[in-house]
C-alpha cells in the first residue's frame, strides 16, 4: 500500500493526486536500478509537472504552512 492510499483513507481529497503520485513513483523506481530506463527531457518535464501538482495540493500546502508557523522543539 502506498503513502497516498493511506492518506486517502483519512482524507478522500488525496484521490486528487493519486495519479501524479503513482506516475512520479514510477520515475523513482525505474531510475533506481542499473538496467532502468533512460529518461529524456520530456520525461523530466512530465516528472516536474507531477511534482508541482503534488506540492501545490491543498492539504499538503496547508500542513506545510502550519508546520512553518509552529515553533519547533530541538531534538534531544
Amino acid at each position: 500500500m502506498d503513502l497516498c492510499t493511506i492518506c486517502q483513507e483519512h482524507d478522500p481529497q488525496f484521490a486528487d493526486i493519486k495519479i501524479a503520485c503513482s506516475k512520479l513513483t514510477m520515475y523513482a523506481v525505474q531510475t533506481h536500478y542499473e538496467d532502468g530506463i533512460e529518461l529524456d527531457e520530456t520525461d523530466m518535464r512530465r516528472a516536474l509537472r507531477y511534482a508541482s501538482e503534488i506540492k501545490s495540493f491543498a492539504p499538503i500546502a496547508e500542513l506545510r504552512s502550519q508546520l512553518e508557523e509552529e515553533p519547533h522543539e530541538p531534538n534531544p
